[in-house]
């Protein structure tokens, strides 16, 4: 139980990047900045690649246990999902990118709708935001600055990884994380692991 003195956490659910998915994505990431050398990136260290659900930003630290039993709730309806790890693309687009992602999909829409079901789920924890078509996708970089000849060179690489496999695995758990902001960058912890149904918790 998360105890609460009025504070306020920075949160996020996501979905577990298995170590070969991540190496698959540091070897994308050396491929990029070495066809980008003067582009100014800021690439995301290995333990922060993940799959983001939704971000919830500041939440009160009292709402931490009442999240967590809605997505017990919710991921009744939900078995393991069968996730594969493919391409590259950018936000918002190529003529403008400052996200450099990996999309990661599944083949029956399941991951969009667990991304619906949380985005309910959470409504009573959360200010309510405009609704935006979800893209699965795990983050690589976000790039600061970058010239109009540079982004020719992503776009090129963009289009030559749109099909590459960085991996396949099956995702049992969704995640509640805790983001802490400082002068060294962000760190991420986990604050509650929920199984799916038909998985189970580790160590059970």
């Amino acid at each position: 139980m998360v105890q609460s003195d009025g504070a306020k956490y920075r949160l996020f659910i996501s979905i577990h990047l298995p170590d070969e998915v991540k190496s698959a994505m540091e070897q994308l990431r050396s491929e990029i900045s070495q066809a980008l050398p003067r582009a100014s990136i800021r690439w995301l260290p290995r333990d922060q690649l993940h799959l983001t659900l939704k971000f919830l930003g500041n939440t009160e630290a009292a709402n931490v246990d009442p999240l967590t039993n809605a997505l017990r709730t919710l991921s009744n309806n939900f078995s393991a999902i069968e996730l594969t790890a493919r391409g590259l693309g950018c936000f918002p687009d190529i003529r403008r990118p400052r996200v450099i992602w990996v999309g990661v999909q599944d083949h029956r829409s399941e991951l969009e709708l667990l991304h619906k079901a949380i985005c309910t789920a959470i409504q009573p924890f959360t200010a309510p935001e405009p609704e935006e078509k979800f893209t699965g996708h795990a983050t690589l970089g976000r790039i600061k600055q970058i010239s109009r000849s540079e982004a020719k060179v992503l776009s090129k690489m963009i289009e030559s990884h749109s099909q590459t496999l960085l991996g396949t695995w099956t995702a049992a758990n969704v995640e509640l994380m805790r983001s802490e902001l400082s002068s060294q960058g962000a760190h991420h912890t986990c604050v509650a692991s929920v199984p799916l149904k038909g998985s189970r918790a580790p160590g059970l």
